[in-house]
């Protein structure tokens, strides 16, 4: 088994320590997070001495309580996370951590305010009332006493609330507290007179336990004082208990509330359920607001939780530059400043081939449409020259204007028809008129080199003349076209 000294980076369960940061009569507490990265808030971890658990008997006392306590669900109750064994026997518990500081320590430093104490106490009979009715999985009551109210469990946070700590403990260390010399001094002005007599306890002896806190909050000084202990057990099991309205100066329904709990009988004392409903009843102007009451907190303790922050900082903050630097996962950007995070899309790429149908229909799409544009936009006789083969892409200008002097003049005498002058006739009948003027604007849709157009052949008569040709179109004699047409 190893020491109670821990030191940074030892494991304890599922947990990683950091610092240490108290040490009582029971156990040491460090100051931890969990080992994986997902859950790396702040913990308190409870690292048990190791002679109390030399006792097999205290130990599975200790793990049951503890594990009955971890299912206590409440704003007012520091949750229980997880209790362990390790192999070489440390037995710890891990637990919320909580920035603020115990009833203890804002009581040994200055006297409450009475609305800051009211407040505190109104969170801790909440705490009690919400362990006690807790339930289990079934809805049976786990009838669960904390057996160890008192102001070193009390823990208030800069937030302003209270919360009950320390569950499991008590029950477990009074096995062997008997053979323990001093072991209950510390506590025992908080302990009932059912506790002491050993007699069986159930919550009310936490109510008990609950009005002593409550005196020493609101009067300043403890109700029992444990200097002479003997003292101590002969005023709380038969002396009578003195009322808190002879010692500070309060309201009436504070002081009979506070009386109520003093009861010695368990049988004449408030319930932690009638104790939280009385506290709910009392007018609101008599408590402290949250805010004031982590300002007493922040006040009273501001050196040790300045402190207690730097350390937490500094710890997960070089946790944070080891992840996101670049040796382990950060990248940088082009300046050389790191980024902070980089998401990964972790999904596998989406095969190309599935966009190929996609790609070939919308291709088919656009060639039909380009061609229907084509047809539409073009004249009979160069479609169907175009449509055939015959005419070369390349070597039409729509922009070409035909020259007028290739179209006989209408006022003119047809003459006889000389089979000289056919279509396909010799080259000594084309006309010499001047040569069509080409655009100088290419074609965007060719990228072939175009050719110098041909000379037009004038036809001999107007009733045998063709449409006005285009620019750069060759035209075939009829008996070459049909020859064309029939593949010679």
């Amino acid at each position: 088994m190893r020491g109670v000294e821990l030191r940074a980076g030892d494991r304890l369960g599922r947990f990683e320590v950091l610092f240490p940061l108290a040490s009582g009569g029971m156990a040491s507490v460090y100051v931890g997070r969990h080992t994986e990265r997902a859950f790396r808030r702040p913990v308190a971890l409870k690292v048990v001495f190791p002679h109390l658990t030399r006792d097999e008997a205290f130990v599975d006392m200790f793990l049951d309580e503890a594990g009955i306590a971890s299912t206590i669900q409440s704003p007012h109750v520091v949750r229980t996370l997880d209790v362990s064994r390790d192999e070489d026997g440390t037995l710890s518990m891990a637990m919320d951590l909580v920035i603020g500081g115990s009833l203890r320590e804002l009581l040994g430093a200055a006297p409450l305010p009475t609305d800051v104490a009211l407040s505190i106490l109104r969170d801790l009979a909440y705490g009690l009332r919400d362990t006690h009715v807790a339930a289990g999985p079934a809805g049976e009551p786990l009838e669960i006493v904390h057996r160890d109210v008192s102001p070193h469990n009390v823990l208030v946070g800069l937030d302003g609330v209270a919360k009950l700590a320390d569950f499991g403990i008590a029950r477990a260390v009074g096995r062997i507290s008997r053979t323990e010399t001093g072991q209950l001094k510390g506590k025992m002005a908080y302990l009932s007179p059912e506790q002491i007599r050993s007699q069986p306890v159930d919550a009310r002896s936490d109510l008990f336990a609950f009005g002593a806190v409550a005196w020493e909050a609101l009067v300043g000084e403890q109700l029992f004082p444990v200097d002479n202990p003997l003292a101590a057990v002969r005023k709380i099991t038969m002396e009578p208990i003195p009322s808190i309205a002879d010692h500070a100066d309060l309201p009436d329904e504070v002081v009979a509330f506070i009386d109520a709990c003093l009861e010695r009988e368990p049988a004449d004392r408030l319930s932690s359920v009638e104790a939280a409903a009385r506290l709910e009843e009392m007018p609101e102007a008599l408590f402290a607001s949250r805010a004031r009451v982590g300002a007493h907190v922040s006040s009273v303790l501001e050196a040790r939780l300045e402190a207690l922050q730097r350390r937490l900082h500094a710890a997960f903050a070089d946790e944070r530059g080891r992840a996101e630097g670049p040796e382990e996962g950060g990248r940088e950007d082009e300046g050389g400043a790191p980024q902070e995070h980089a998401i990964v899309d972790t999904k596998p790429p989406r095969p190309r081939r599935a966009l190929l149908p996609v790609v070939f229909v919308a291709s088919l799409a656009l060639l039909a449409a380009w061609g229907l544009h084509w047809v539409l936009g073009s004249d009979a006789p160069s479609s169907g020259l175009r449509s055939s083969g015959l005419v070369d892409e390349a070597t039409v200008e729509p922009a070409a204007v035909a020259a007028p002097a290739a179209v006989a003049p209408p006022a003119r005498e047809p003459e006889p028809s000389d089979p000289s002058s056919r279509l396909d006739g010799p080259p000594s009948e084309v006309s010499t008129a001047p040569e069509p003027t080409r655009s100088t604007t290419p074609r965007a849709a060719s990228r072939r080199r175009p050719r110098a157009p041909e000379p037009v052949v004038a036809p001999s008569t107007p009733a045998e003349s063709p449409p006005p040709a285009r620019p750069g179109v060759r035209l075939l004699g009829r008996d070459h076209f049909d020859r064309v047409l029939e593949g010679d």
